[in-house]
């Protein structure tokens, strides 16, 4: 018995800090709900008082002269033009009076400390009782099951003489000693097999939820809910039994959920359902599950999704619009939870399939969507979110699909196309999405296996080769994205085209890098005459891979400057600018301290040659890269 009060006690402390949480999010909008109430009212009242003021001020000034030593504000005769009335001043809410805090204590508190303590009350009497050897096993859990129903009875009497807070008390505390006295029954005296005290529980559960309808208690539901879902937990026999729990916690969950749907104020329950389902499906899945129930284990879990899915869809039909961005939470964490659940079951014995499975899945959002908007009227975040998952999972599929510069090339692709549906339908956050993908194509094309240094290098071809395809693919979509903002009309658009172009230009001046590196290592490694190549020779190669390197960061950035200065464009021209600090860097703290004389004399005279150039075209086209007046204003000062 001591076990049990203790079990029970823990039960208490893990719902009391809910029950708390729920209190205050109903109180809080109910308040809220009052507060707005109260301004509408005061905004209507000051329409209604301020026209028949201003009519009779009106009339008075026909009448009577103005009086010189108590001047009034001067008054149109036409009521439209009339000064605008102050805004409604915001109330406050007032705080609790004398009475209203005595009712709080006398009325609610002290019955919920009286139910709590009938509660213990009742298992230390049964305990004494026990250890004194009073009363059998069987006769303790018709006493408890007596009191339990005493309590629901002496609730309904109550409720109907309209002390619904003594009653919702009883109730709490009846339902817990139901929920106790059958599990004592099966766990510690072996009165009844398994079977039967799940079907016990599942009815005390049922009655439960059926109070808390009747009494309208939302704590009441709560209860129901963790005893409900701690019943399997409680009447565990160690052994798997996946049909009957899963059925279980099935229809559970759904009448759960048709609760949450008849009550939308009582939102709290249904991330309380979609955690505890989870949960439950985790822990069995951790535990119990073999291959051998693979077939079962995906109908079920798909089972749990599509409840939640199916609340979804419904709520859409009955235009259910309050507390709209937590249920957006619950239904992404529906989709997420059943997906990390789905791709640990499916992926490990059937990887060849998942692609496919996770493509279908984000297919299944997306025709959801646009079949839905036909008959319902679908708010922006509900668009967003729907649209946002497909999305999302079509981009996972891509990564399961395809690996290495196959999958960049597939998401950089993705992502441009993204771009255009974005702009197409006037989308921010499907062209947002997509600068999510550009970003995360060019991190992982850096970070992938052969994207810095060829492998295997003696299968390098200059240009003609799967890395340099890639690179410049993925450069070929920044730069037409970066041409398709120029078109979106937005305050972000014009920041968004300078990043991707600044991708675009750096994408391939880092392929024209690594290419080059990689020329002269598959010289050096695999040339003709490697074997008898001296270590002069090999100098030599190492001395020309870094002058043409500087060669190509020079040229590269003369051909960046040209194609800032002719498009007039900024981006391109600080480019430029910067590669020609990096190229200048480099030729005084690589090129000087490691080449040779004559390879120095070579990288220093190609750069003072090109910095002038570069000089000389900014001197040249200053009235097309600044203006024509500030062009002017620097001739004056010259």
């Amino acid at each position: 018995m001591v076990e049990i009060m203790i079990g029970f006690l823990a039960l208490i402390s893990f719902l009391a800090p809910i029950v708390l949480l729920i209190v205050y999010i109903i109180k809080t909008n109910t308040l809220e709900h009052k507060v707005r109430h109260l301004e509408q009212t005061l905004f209507d009242l000051q329409s209604t008082i301020g026209k028949p003021q201003a009519t009779t001020a009106v009339v008075s000034e026909k009448k009577e002269p103005p009086v010189k030593e108590r001047p009034e504000p001067t008054l149109v005769s036409h009521p439209s033009a009339m000064p605008p009335l102050p805004p409604p001043m915001k109330l406050k809410s007032p705080s609790r009076t004398q009475e209203e805090w005595e009712s709080l204590v006398g009325g609610k508190l002290l019955n919920r400390i009286g139910a709590f303590a009938l509660i213990l009350g009742v298992g230390f009497f049964l305990k004494y009782a026990f250890d004194h050897n009073w009363i059998t096993e069987a006769t303790r859990v018709l006493i408890g099951v007596a009191i339990g129903s005493l309590c629901l009875v002496g609730g309904a009497r109550t409720q109907k003489k309209d002390y619904q807070i003594f009653a919702q008390g009883l109730v709490g505390a009846g339902v817990s000693i139901l929920y106790l006295s059958v599990y004592a029954s099966f766990n510690f005296y072996h009165l009844v097999p398994q079977w039967v005290a799940f079907l016990l529980m599942s009815g005390v559960t049922i009655i439960t939820l059926a109070q808390a309808l009747y009494y309208n208690s939302i704590a009441v539901s709560v209860l129901g809910w963790a005893g409900g879902f701690l019943t399997p937990l409680m009447l565990s026999t160690g052994q798997s039994n996946e049909a009957a729990l899963f059925t279980y916690i099935a229809l559970l969950s759904l009448g759960l959920l048709a609760i949450v749907v008849k009550k939308e104020s009582w939102i709290v329950v249904e991330p309380l359902t979609l955690v505890a389902m989870y949960i439950m499906y985790f822990l069995w899945f951790d535990k119990y599950y073999t291959f051998q129930a693979f077939t079962l284990t995906v109908f079920f879990l798909c089972t749990f999704w599509i409840l939640f899915y199916g609340l979804d869809l419904v709520q859409l039909r009955l235009n259910v619009t309050s507390y709209s961005k937590f249920r957006h939470i619950v239904q992404s964490f529906n989709s997420f939870f059943f997906y990390i659940a789905l791709y640990s079951l499916v992926n490990r014995p059937y990887h060849s399939v998942m692609g496919t499975v996770t493509m279908l899945l984000g297919a299944v959002y997306i025709i959801t969507f646009f079949t839905a908007k036909k008959f319902y009227e679908i708010d922006a975040d509900t668009e967003a979110r729907y649209n946002l998952t497909g999305i999302v999972l079509i981009i996972i599929a891509t990564a399961i699909e395809y690996e290495s510069f196959a999958n960049i090339r597939f998401w950089a692709l993705e992502a441009f196309l993204l771009l255009w549906l974005g702009f197409w339908y006037k989308r921010r956050y499907i062209w947002t999405s997509s600068l999510v993908l550009y970003g995360l194509a060019a991190l992982v094309l850096l970070f992938t296996k052969g994207a810095l240094q060829y492998i295997p290098i003696e299968f390098f071809t200059l240009l003609l080769n799967n890395r340099a395809f890639t690179f410049l693919l993925v450069a070929a979509t920044f730069g037409m994205g970066s041409l398709l903002m120029q078109k979106v009309k937005d305050s972000k658009a014009f920041l968004v085209q300078e990043w991707l172009g600044f991708g675009f230009f750096m994408i391939l001046f880092l392929l024209l890098t690594v290419e080059t590196s990689d020329y002269f290592e598959n010289i050096l490694r695999f040339g003709i005459g490697i074997v008898t190549r001296g270590q002069n020779e090999i100098t030599t190669l190492q001395n020309q891979r870094q002058i043409f390197i500087s060669a190509v960061w020079l040229l590269y950035s003369i051909i960046v400057m040209i194609v800032g200065i002719a498009r007039n464009l900024r981006g391109p021209r600080f480019i430029a600018i910067g590669l020609f600090g990096l190229s200048i860097l480099k030729i005084f703290i690589v090129d000087l301290s490691f080449l040779e004389t004559l390879y120095r004399i070579f990288s220093f005279i190609g750069l003072g040659v090109i910095l002038l150039a570069v000089s000389y075209m900014y001197q040249r086209y200053k009235s097309l890269i600044f203006g024509q007046n500030i062009a002017n204003r620097e001739r004056e000062s010259q």
